[in-house]
């Protein structure tokens, strides 16, 4: 049995997590709260309710340190090279200040525990014990391969498929503090995790498992996701949304905006990728699907929303447009819960001079109108609805839409004579803008109007998309034809003080259309998002991606690197970049990084922890070509640094003696304002790039000279859009 009062704890408190971005921007990540308290306060507590003194309490600190100020702790070490250097460094100054004549219990800082957890691993016997938990191995996670009586044989994560994983939390006996100190004493393990080193030990010092008998004793939070999981352990409740239409030029984008915040599930009518397939007209279907999932919010964004198609098939575009809506509400009666409407400004006939008000008399002039009319109608005697009235969508989700910017887009680039439309006004607004907008109301009531402020024609807005797109307008033939306005309105300006008071907004046509061409010609189309065997913009993808390669291996300077065994892409973004490297650098290609088959990307995935599982998965590293080798690891761009920090790791888990990262683009410096990549935190926000070589725990990390890299797009196409590269 241990004698707790004498063993001494040390809190690995030093780092900061990327993945929680800006929760971590001002404060280490020990410091979030969890309820009325920090992860670190918690901790200390449960370890004082166990028996553990004050003063055997050391916490190791580096990032934003200054702020770390624990009531009775003043044990506090510093690691004033946390951002060069990992754990296995941290441990080494705490167990080079408290010395080896007692006990250690070890923890990381980001878990969150019962007392229960403690006890279990100071009740053995064993004095260098390991807490692991078994079951299937999640992302991330350090497996463990054991003897039959539970000695430790291997630690890492590096190993896979295995029955064991560790958790973060050990003890070592002070016998073994000596040699462990001395070990950590050498200076190689400074950029290591601690279990590398603590794997050298292994055959030395006896380690055992202590298995953790309730999982949910434990949390360990990595990502926001782990951290909203802890909150809502401890009363704070992500909420549950039910997003219908979700496949929708809307629905989509909406999605992307409310996935990391809330608990969001997506239905559509067919099945489609990620979101479910859900009937909403069968009444029996949706109410056992709606209880199952027990959503505190239903945005109902599914609707026949072409006023043509309803006119002509008025059955079908009432049990889309009105019964799938009372089909919903009884439900959100049943269980209290908000729904909120999607709505049109098609409910307005359009005859009034002045702004319509969101109290105004509705009068539609179409079925369409109708429809969404007995919707509101429906929706407003609920106790907690939304409705949100909005004139006509425009945006880019993909190269196969079909809506009115996109097929005047199509017509203009054919060099085709067309009439537009010169008498009905419209409003339009950006898709992505109101899905912003949406998410930034779901505490609102009642009814909300979302507009743009430009009054234009079909042919107006034809106009503005031929300036921006740089498309001779003089195709465009205006016409007023009175007869196409039979059953839609002639002119509906709806009043947005609600939204404008709220700090909704919302861009004008040309501000919007600005953004869709940006969207459309997105650098990371060239470099990262398109297949290989693609042509974008006239010129092969592959071919494009491995001429970049070359120039990125003509600018860098062979005495940095010394001997290279193999360049190492990562699968699949790196491939042709690597083999236009290694063509250049005269040195063997090696894929030693292997993607497994049917892995979806992961770059777009918004919820890091989803990411990394996916990460995890897909990439399998080949040991043989690693162990002992000089590395170069090629990537198309360093964001966030998420898969290459993973990958970094697998490397040096599976041996790799040096490794230097080449990047075929320059350093990533502002997030997209277009809203074609996720809004996630860059690595180069809170650390600068001469430093990221200590984050990824490599030698070096070499970028493509920016002029190079400008000269190469805008040669391909003058309209790409760089702005996250932009100097």
């Amino acid at each position: 049995m241990i004698d707790i009062e004498y063993m001494k704890v040390i809190i690995l408190a030093a780092g900061r997590s990327v993945e929680l971005a800006d929760l971590t921007k001002d404060k280490p990540k020990c410091l979030l709260e969890i309820g009325n308290q920090t992860i670190l306060s918690y901790q200390i507590k449960i370890l004082k309710e166990c028996g553990f003194k004050d003063e055997n309490i050391y916490v190791v600190a580096g990032y934003k340190s200054e702020k770390i100020h624990i009531k009775n702790v003043e044990n506090i070490i510093y690691n004033y090279d946390y951002d060069k250097t990992d754990n296995a460094h941290s441990l080494y100054l705490a167990l080079q200040k408290i010395g080896t004549e007692n006990d250690v219990l070890v923890l990381d800082s980001d878990l969150i525990f019962t007392s229960a957890i403690i006890e279990q691993i100071i009740s053995k016997n064993f004095g260098n014990s390991l807490l692991v938990y078994n079951g299937q191995t999640d992302v991330g996670d350090t497996g463990i391969i054991a003897e039959s009586n539970g000695r430790v044989a291997e630690i890492g994560k590096h190993i896979k498929n295995t029955d064991y994983s560790f958790t973060g939390i050990f003890t070592i006996n002070k016998d073994s503090c000596v040699v462990f100190l001395n070990l950590l004493q050498s200076g190689m393990y400074k950029t290591n995790w601690y279990t590398v080193p603590l794997n050298k030990c292994l055959s030395s010092i006896p380690f055992f498992m202590v298995d953790i008998t309730d999982k949910n004793d434990l949390y360990e939070i990595n990502t926001y996701d782990d951290y909203v999981k802890a909150k809502k352990q401890f009363g704070e409740k992500r909420k549950k949304i039910l997003l219908t239409g979700a496949s929708g030029l809307l629905g989509e984008k909406l999605f992307n905006a409310l996935y990391q915040d809330f608990e969001l599930v997506g239905v559509r009518k067919s099945t489609a990728g990620k979101y479910a397939s859900l009937n909403l007209a069968n009444e029996e279907e949706l109410q056992a699907f709606v209880m199952r999932l027990n959503p505190d919010i239903i945005i109902h964004a599914a609707a026949i929303a072409s006023p043509d198609a309803c006119e002509q098939n008025k059955e079908q575009a009432y049990i889309a447009n009105v019964v799938a809506t009372q089909n919903l509400c009884r439900i959100c009666q049943i269980k209290n819960i908000k729904m909120v409407l999607i709505s049109t400004d098609y409910v307005f006939d359009g005859e009034k001079n002045t702004e319509y008000l969101p109290t105004d008399e509705r009068k539609p002039k179409n079925y369409y109108g109708l429809t969404k009319v007995q919707a509101e109608d429906i929706v407003s005697k609920l106790p907690e609805s939304l409705i949100i009235r909005m004139p006509v969508l425009y945006g880019y989700n993909n190269d196969e839409q079909t809506h009115f910017l996109i097929k005047t887009l199509n017509k203009l680039n054919k060099n085709e004579n067309f009439a537009l439309d010169n008498s009905q006004i419209r409003y339009p607004v950006l898709v992505d803008e109101v899905a912003m907008a949406i998410k930034q109301l779901l505490d609102q009531q009642g009814i909300v109007q979302l507009s743009s402020s430009h009054p234009v024609t079909k042919a107006d807005w034809g106009a503005v998309i031929a300036e921006k797109f740089e498309l001779p307008s003089s195709l465009i033939n205006p016409v007023s034809n009175e007869a196409a306005l039979v059953g839609r309105p002639h002119h509906i300006k709806m009043d947005t003080a609600r939204a404008d008071s709220l700090g909704v907004c919302i861009s004008n046509i040309r501000e919007g259309t600005h953004i869709v061409k940006k969207q459309m010609n997105c650098v990371f189309k060239m470099i990262y998002k398109s297949h290989a065997h693609e042509k974008l913009f006239g010129v092969n993808v592959g071919k494009f991606r491995y001429d970049l390669g070359k120039k990125l291996a003509e600018g860098v300077k062979p005495e940095i690197y010394g001997d290279i065994d193999y360049i190492i892409p990562v699968p699949n973004s790196g491939l042709y970049y690597a083999m236009g490297f290694a063509e250049v650098m005269k040195k063997t290609y090696v894929q030693a990084l292997v993607i497994s088959e049917n892995q979806s990307r992961s770059f777009d995935i918004i919820d890091l922890s989803s990411r990394k599982k996916i990460i995890d998965k897909k990439i399998i590293p080949t040991g043989e070509f690693i162990k002992n080798k000089n590395i170069i690891l090629v990537d198309e761009a360093i964001f966030t640094g998420t898969t290459l920090k993973m990958v970094c790791d697998m490397l040096k888990a599976c041996g790799a003696a040096n490794i230097h990262i080449c990047i075929p683009t320059p350093v990533c410096i502002s997030r997209c304002k277009y809203y074609i990549q996720p809004d996630r935190q860059l690595l180069s926000e809170y650390i600068a790039p001469d430093e990221f070589s200590g984050y990824f725990g490599v030698k070096t990390v070499n970028f493509l000279e920016y002029k190079i890299f400008v000269d190469a797009i805008s040669t391909t196409n003058s309209s790409m859009c760089y702005h996250c590269f932009k100097r």
